[in-house]
């Protein structure tokens, strides 16, 4: 019993983290890809 409570808190501490980060990492790279954009054109 306390393996399968273990088992769900770690996956739902997972998923929390992931809906954290994934749009923070998505918008850094977007700026990223964006600034190399703008330096190749000079």
């Amino acid at each position: 019993m306390v393996m399968a409570i273990q088992g769900v808190s770690a996956a739902i501490a997972g998923s929390v983290s992931a809906l954290i980060t994934m749009p923070l990492d998505t918008i850094k790279t977007r700026l990223q890809v964006l600034d190399g954009e703008d330096s190749s054109s000079y």
